[in-house]
């Protein structure tokens, strides 16, 4: 037996799932349907001491017994089956022809539990339904707002604005909270449906009637619409930009379409919509042949206007010489309709059609610039369409092959520069470069582009060996020529003291290649190769000079080359641990100023500071150089408290002696 509930809201039900979005046309199907149906844990909350569940059951029930068969439903749930699951969303009955027995064993098995996501539910109940290609209805049923962090009314407005008529009503069930109305209300509000709220079971039963009743009359059927598509220029030539000129509803979803003849009706091909103004820009198709322009009714589902036209092929020209050296770049002048993205390329005699190799897109100009390939050969240069790759004009070119040649010296020293006298097409990015002998072809070192010169310079590398000077293309690396060279191993000296202060300077005579970047340096004794401390280039001088450590112990001097680091030369060298000592007022007077007597190394930058108490190694205060005199003057802290003064030195901050003193 029907409830009195259910009896009173039930004819509603039925007339607005069979009308939600208006009565059909001729051409129409009538609207699917897609029930939302809020399955969580706060529906086994109390309405009039009924569980609102059971309430939804019964409704649903009832609403099935005399479903409009001619209506297909889908029925969604959230909630239902994890208790903390923004996931926990289920189309439990697809779209299609009611079973109302299936339908409510199916629902009759729910059991709300989980949290209520109804930003994903709303979206994929439009998705079900197919919004974007017809009419769609959503009803969701919710006794609460979004508690998965999601915009259910931006989706909705998302939504409204993607597709071609899409309605949701929304019945907020036992939500008092104006605010948690507000956050339903607005997906009616954004899709054009209604939003009704419920806080008992008898306004549940109205505000579904009322959704009803708002839908239940049918609008008259409007009067057949009036349109005229005009294409300018009448017979376009193939890709080319074609303006369409318009009149008609302009209603939302109207769009214009440059289709073949016979095409179905609802056909976009190239197509704009009419919103975007008038008249509309849209570019020709690329084959030739018979089109009609159309105006076509997002609304009514029809072709409201045609225009037909011809599209045809424009006259495409090429222009460039017979043959070009390998690599070099050529001109190319050419005829053809410059569409957009549109370009000109050189590919290999009978490539398939769409392929391309070098290209320069016709936009940059007329005659533009063309390089050709590395590798000799019959190729062709053509006339590409930007929008399908299709080729209008074709012309054949032959690559020549291209020569080059070097000249330099048998053998060089490790690291040096060696000059090279060479011959060739000097393209753009060509390069002269060593490598060891056999290398792969492409493989480079050290390289100079010959566009720097001739003769160039090339950096032979630290390693000796057998090695190959190559000319090499810049486009692909080919090798033009190549002639062996010799890396010959070359030796460097150092003469220096065995032990130094730590922190001193130290002089350090050498022999060595003295190539760029070269460098002496010293580190701890076994340090990895490449590894360098304090450091002076040899080209400062001969001797030269290096700063030792601060910390004292075994160090090395050594000399490295500039380019990877590898030591030619080294030698041991002692740093010695250095002393110092201060010695101020025990007391001294905020802010006033005091002496400081000292001894120690007073090396470049050594100070004397003084800092709080217990300031970590390296940190400073107030300071002065030790270069500045003995006994030398600091200035106090304002603010009272222990104290040291410390000799710090200038290269680490190292302290080497400090005395407490207290500021009162």
């Amino acid at each position: 037996m029907r409830s009195p509930i259910a009896r009173t809201c039930l004819a509603a039900l039925a007339l607005l799932a069979a009308t939600a979005t208006g009565p059909a046309t001729a051409q129409q199907d009538p609207a699917d349907v897609v029930m939302v149906l809020d399955a969580s844990g706060s529906m086994w909350g109390r309405v009039e001491d009924r569980y609102k569940i059971e309430i939804a059951r019964e409704v649903l029930a009832d609403l099935l017994a005399d479903w409009t068969p001619s209506v297909r439903l889908g029925l969604i749930a959230y909630g239902h089956r994890s208790d903390d699951d923004c996931s926990d969303i289920e189309t439990v009955v697809p779209v299609g022809q009611v079973d109302p027995d299936a339908v409510m064993a199916t629902v009759n098995r729910l059991q709300p539990r989980g949290r209520t996501p109804l930003t994903d539910a709303l979206r994929l109940a439009a998705e079900t339904i197919g919004y974007r290609e017809r009419p769609a209805t959503v009803i969701l049923l919710s006794d609460g707002v979004e508690t998965c962090g999601g915009d259910p009314c931006a989706v909705a407005a998302e939504m409204e604005r993607a597709g071609v008529d899409l309605t949701a009503h929304v019945i907020g069930f036992d939500v008092l909270d104006p605010a948690d109305q507000a956050r339903l209300s607005c997906i009616a509000e954004s899709t054009g449906g209604e939003f009704h709220t419920a806080g008992t079971a008898d306004e549940l039963s109205d505000a579904l009637a009322a959704v009803g009743a708002s839908v239940s009359e049918p609008e008259p059927a409007p009067a057949p619409a009036r349109a005229d598509v005009t294409v300018e220029p009448p017979d376009p030539v193939a890709g080319s930009e074609v303006t369409v000129h318009w009149q008609g509803p302009d209603a939302e979803g109207d769009y214009i379409a440059l289709v073949a003849p016979g095409a179905p009706d609802m056909s976009f091909g190239v197509y704009a919509y009419t919103r975007d103004g008038n008249p509309l820009t849209l570019r020709a198709p690329e084959d030739p042949g018979s089109y009609e322009a159309r105006y076509v009714s997002g609304p009514e589902r029809s072709v409201l206007a045609r225009a037909p036209f011809t599209v045809t092929v424009a006259a495409v020209t090429l222009d460039a010489p017979d043959a070009v050296d390998a690599g070099a770049r050529f001109q190319v002048s050419w005829v053809g309709p410059d569409d957009h993205r549109d370009y000109v390329t050189i590919v290999q005699a009978g490539a398939a059609q769409g392929e391309y190799g070098n290209y320069t897109r016709t936009e940059r100009g007329n005659p533009l610039t063309v390089r050709a390939p590395d590798q000799p050969g019959q190729y062709e240069l053509r006339y590409n369409t930007g929008q399908s790759g299709e080729t209008l004009a074709a012309v054949p070119i032959v690559v020549r092959e291209t020569s080059a040649s070097l000249d330099a010296p048998e053998a060089v020293d490790a690291g040096a520069d060696v000059q090279v006298a060479w011959t060739g097409p000097d393209n753009d990015r060509d390069y002269v470069t060593i490598v060891e002998a056999g290398a792969a072809q492409g493989e480079y070192g050290n390289y100079t582009r010959t566009e720097r010169g001739n003769p160039l310079t090339v950096r032979a590398p630290d390693e000796p060996g057998q090695y190959e000077l190559r000319y090499n293309t810049g486009q692909s690396g080919e090798t033009l020529a190549a002639v062996p060279i010799v890396v010959r191993e070359t030796t460097a000296s150092l003469d220096a003291p065995e032990a130094v202060d730590a922190g001193a300077d130290v002089q350090v005579a050498w022999t060595g290649p003295d190539n760029q970047r070269d460098y002496i340096t010293i580190v701890e004794a076994g340090a990895a190769q490449g590894e360098y401390g304090n450091y002076t280039r040899t080209e400062r001088g001969n001797p030269l000079t290096i700063r030792a450590p601060d910390e004292p112990g075994q160090y090395e001097l050594r000399y490295n080359t500039g380019q990877s680091g590898e030591t030619l030369a080294a030698v041991p060298v002692t740093v010695r641990e250095v002393t110092a000592t201060v010695q101020a007022p025990p007391i001294i007077a905020a802010g006033t100023e005091f002496s400081v007597r000292w001894t120690g190394p007073d090396h470049h930058r050594d100070y004397i500071t003084i800092v709080e108490a217990d300031a970590g190694a390296g940190e400073y205060g107030n300071y002065t150089r030790t270069d500045r005199g003995n006994p030398l003057t600091l200035a106090a802290p304002e603010s009272p408290g222990a104290y040291e003064i410390r000799y710090n030195t200038g290269q680490s901050g190292r302290t080497l002696a400090r005395q407490p003193v207290t500021v009162e």
